[in-house]
């Protein structure tokens, strides 16, 4: 199955089992769920609505023991996150041995930290757990947003989200990407630039002086590092936004009446004030 069913479940807070990698021949699967999340929240709260103490005894129990066996063995202990390289597994041994980064676990890489730290957060309020790792998920590369920022792969994006979970959730993409703003790859839309190519739009009609192209290039070229810079950075902050978006209200079909619906109910919210707020989309 595409990964992405794992990023649909905890959008709408439904835990299911996902198969990959299904062998035909013996029936042999690995079935991943998101319920080491989706459960922390329902586990935190009593029937009253109140905080609900855990038992001595379920304190101990490890949500991730799940998770942790797909995970490869550079997500343990690379200290970037986004290298596969030995030398990153290297690291891994070392991490294990001195007990870093595990919250008392001493085997918690990078990425089992950030995702440890999404159950606490889901614990203390629950959503707030499900939405980083769904905004985790964006900013390290779906189908509707390609990864920009250079450096900054797989791991790298849980990581930078679990040190911005304190953050206003309608803001974290910005703050996250601010520090990065250098190294943010300007967009491309290819499906916009091939309709304008089929129109002619680009092309030169026969007439004297530079095409409209061109004329992009030489305002390209004319504006300053750092407004193309803040320009790249708007530009993804505002695709990171309606991509995740698109997880929490992908429109679908209700098979009990065949009417078209959102995957959830459409949430109002109050726009939080930014001193480098831009246009982006706010859920």
């Amino acid at each position: 199955e595409d990964s992405d069913i794992l990023v649909y479940s905890a959008a709408t807070g439904v835990a299911f089992p996902v198969i990959y990698k299904l062998d035909k021949d013996t029936g042999l699967c690995d079935v991943v769920s998101m319920d080491w999340l989706l459960s922390a929240s329902s586990s935190s709260k009593s029937s009253d609505g109140t905080a609900k103490p855990k038992p001595l005894g379920e304190r101990k129990v490890d949500r991730l023991a799940s998770v942790r066996r797909y995970l490869p063995t550079y997500m343990y202990g690379a200290q970037d996150g986004d290298k596969k390289s030995s030398s990153a597994k290297t690291s891994s041994s070392s991490t294990k041995k001195k007990g870093k980064g595990g919250n008392g676990s001493g085997t918690d890489g990078p990425m089992l930290s950030a995702l440890r730290s999404m159950v606490n957060l889901e614990e203390r309020k629950p959503g707030a757990g499900r939405r980083a790792f769904v905004q985790s998920c964006v900013l390290a590369g779906c189908d509707y947003a390609p990864s920009l920022v250079a450096g900054v792969g797989t791991v790298g994006a849980f990581k930078q989200v679990k040190e911005n979970r304190n953050r206003e959730e309608s803001i974290r993409f910005r703050r996250i990407l601010m520090p990065f703003r250098g190294k943010i790859q300007p967009y491309a839309d290819e499906e916009n630039a091939e309709e304008k190519s089929d129109d002619g739009v680009d092309g030169n009609d026969g007439e004297d002086g530079p095409n409209e192209s061109q004329s992009s290039v030489n305002t390209q070229q004319s504006k300053s590092r750092k407004d193309q810079e803040m320009e790249n950075l708007n530009v993804y902050e505002s695709l990171l936004a309606k991509s995740e978006a698109v997880f929490y209200y992908h429109c679908v079909l209700n098979v009990s009446d065949g009417t078209n619906v959102n995957l959830t109910e459409p949430q109002e919210t109050t726009p939080v004030e930014d001193d480098n707020a831009s246009t982006a989309a706010k859920r």
